[in-house]
């Protein structure tokens, strides 16, 4: 992999000015999110070398951690990091947990000059190590669960004109609306339609065109020429929940784009379901605003809460990166479940058993027994009130057999295959057969037995129940 790109330094002095003025916009950010606590801390930060003695120079993170980067899309109106739900679900399912195909569109913005100077500006070099650094970040995560079948396919990366700098303008705000808009636009949607709309309609383009279970935009944004790498109110790389969209710079505010790698999986985690490990310190005691409204209990700050494990949804990215480490509440959020910890999903969405409805008539003649039916996999249910329900999975086998001898017999899909969320079945069970169970099984997971035909219940039974 390409490591080419050199994150670029600032002197003390720089940092110092720099900081001061992006702690005073992000001491605004924060009050209008009810967050007094961080909020006055940022504030006093920023006052630091205002007539008095700078104390200790706050410093942008040195490629170690990433924080302020995770929003709900009601955070304009809500709260910072949570919404009390009912959760709002602009992408009808895009994005909603770390399961099946995913499709991956990078976004690179190029400045005209139109509005804003024109100051950065896309090389070669930086495209491909855009392309080779989101891969490897986003690949990150099939290995911690097979039963997933996560994978992900990765568009190669398309500069998109825009008349404004990006990085020049504050992340998370009506600006970066502005611009995300203008993008979109230049790419075929209708100028005048909502954003939220635009993302949704190019995530849904996106998936269909690579026959992907679901969708996810990630704008990088050229942040080489700027002084620190963050967006205007120090925010660099950044998520919003449930709107299949991740925004990165290159640089990440001195991470660098040859560590693209981390940030993107991070930020990955936070798309895809998994909240954020490092926010408040009562964090622990919210809900998560995943598909399935888990708490989190992995908080980093005091006082902690269950467990106090390195994470790649903790802060320290780099690290959690490196040593591959991902925390159980995580794995819960992004749809991996096993809430009991006894080694059994059958609280997740991975294990769909108990989600699906069948019926079937029978017709017997002299020697044989056909079922005729219908088999339904339903979405594993989100807590009621919270989202609407989504389901990709689908049925991806059924099979018949004798209990006692082990004699298996042929199921057929009445479209000629399984591989849909409703099928119609028939099935020819010999007259010697007396204790038959046919299974349903999904393409992620979940198995469901039930007996269909039994012959000699009173003979048998007792046997099946030791």
């Amino acid at each position: 992999m390409a490591k080419e790109s050199t994150p670029i330094r600032k002197s003390s002095e720089h940092r110092l000015s720099l900081a001061q003025e992006r702690f005073k916009n992000l001491a605004r950010f924060i009050t209008t999110k009810a967050v007094p606590a961080i909020a006055a801390a940022a504030l006093a930060l920023s006052l630091q070398g205002e007539g008095t003695a700078a104390s200790p120079t706050p410093q942008s993170p040195e490629g170690k951690r990433l924080t302020m980067d995770f929003f709900t899309p009601d955070d304009h109106q809500n709260q910072f990091y949570y919404a009390d739900g009912p959760l709002v679900n602009p992408t009808d399912g895009l994005s909603e947990f770390m399961v099946g195909r995913y499709a991956v569109e990078l976004i690179l913005p190029e400045s005209t000059g139109e509005v804003d100077p024109n100051q950065e500006n896309w090389t070669a070099t930086q495209i491909q190590n855009v392309y080779e650094e989101t891969n490897t970040g986003f690949n990150w995560w099939p290995k911690f669960e097979p039963r997933a079948n996560l994978s992900f396919v990765i568009e190669s990366p398309k500069v998109v004109h825009t008349k404004y700098e990006p990085i020049n303008h504050p992340a998370f705000s009506a600006a970066e609306d502005i611009w995300l808009n203008d993008i979109l636009t230049n790419m075929g949607h209708t100028e005048n339609i909502p954003l939220n709309q635009k993302i949704i309609d190019e995530a849904t383009a996106l998936r269909d065109r690579n026959g992907a279970d679901q969708a996810i935009l990630v704008v990088v944004v050229n942040s080489e020429i700027d002084p620190d790498g963050s967006f205007t109110n120090f925010i660099s790389g950044h998520t919003w929940y449930h709107k299949s969209l991740i925004v990165m710079t290159t640089d990440n505010d001195g991470f660098g784009l040859e560590n693209l790698d981390e940030v993107t999986a991070h930020e990955a985690g936070h798309a895809l379901g998994g909240a954020p490990d490092q926010g408040k310190d009562h964090l622990c005691e919210k809900l998560s605003p995943s598909y399935t409204k888990d708490k989190n209990g992995n908080s980093e700050l005091p006082p902690g809460c269950e467990t106090d494990l390195p994470s790649i949804m903790r802060s320290d990215v780099e690290g959690a990166y490196r040593g591959n480490h991902l925390d159980p509440f995580a794995r819960v959020h992004i749809g991996w479940g096993d809430k009991k910890a006894d080694g059994i999903n059958a609280d997740g969405i991975l294990d769909s058993a108990g989600t699906y409805q069948y019926s079937y008539t029978t017709t017997q003649t002299a020697n044989d027994t056909t079922f005729t039916g219908t088999i339904t996999n339903t979405a594993w249910p989100p807590p009621a009130g919270w989202t609407d329900p989504v389901n990709f999975n689908f049925i991806s086998a059924v099979t018949a057999s004798e209990i006692f001898t082990g004699q298996e017999f042929q199921v057929q899909a009445v479209d000629g295959a399984f591989d849909s969320q409703r099928e119609d079945f028939n099935v020819t069970v010999s007259g010697n057969a007396k204790l038959v169970k046919l299974c349903f099984m999904g393409h992620f997971g979940g198995t469901r037995c039930e007996i269909i035909l039994d012959k000699a219940r009173h003979q048998y039974l007792p046997v099946i129940r030791k």
